[in-house]
């Protein structure tokens, strides 16, 4: 039986502005989320069809506080509460939020691609000098889906 924890979750990448730790199960990504400052995924969305993520995530909030804003409403996710995200969300996270994250991978990879592009974009080669990643900042919007692909090498990665 496939499983994971948080300590033993294969990729560990800081952000800065929070701790991504992940390990793919039988074609699902699953994360462990840790936000450190206030994040909106808006503007690394932007790239997508209607700037919205057209991949869904299950999960459930530890500690903290997200807002996900669809098309014709808003939703507000508080600790101690499972959650699914439906295709077309915009999720934003609070300082101090903590979450666990189920998404398919095959789903979840275009979103990545098109992520990392409008960082580039944006902060050229992850804001880092000279090509090389930089650790995220706060004017860095928080990457949660960006950080768990398997095999991607262009991550700032710490290893586990």
């Amino acid at each position: 039986m496939p499983k994971v924890s948080r300590e033993s979750a294969s990729q560990v990448t800081d952000l800065g502005v929070a701790e991504d730790r992940t390990q793919e199960l039988d074609g699902y990504t699953v994360n462990f989320v840790s936000v450190r400052q206030d994040q909106d995924l808006a503007p690394m969305l932007s790239g997508l069809p209607g700037g919205r993520c057209p991949c869904p995530h299950w999960g459930y909030l530890f500690k903290g506080e997200m807002t996900v804003r669809y098309a014709d409403h808003e939703e507000v996710i508080t600790a101690g509460e499972a959650f699914y995200l439906s295709p077309g969300h915009v999720p934003a996270g609070t300082a101090g939020t903590e979450f666990l994250q189920f998404s398919p991978s095959d789903q979840l990879q275009p979103v990545v691609a098109q992520i990392a592009q409008r960082m580039q974009q944006m902060h050229g080669a992850w804001g880092g000098a000279a090509g090389q990643p930089a650790r995220a900042s706060a004017a860095q919007p928080l990457v949660w889906s960006l950080s768990h692909w398997p095999g991607r090498s262009d991550l700032p990665a710490t290893g586990h």
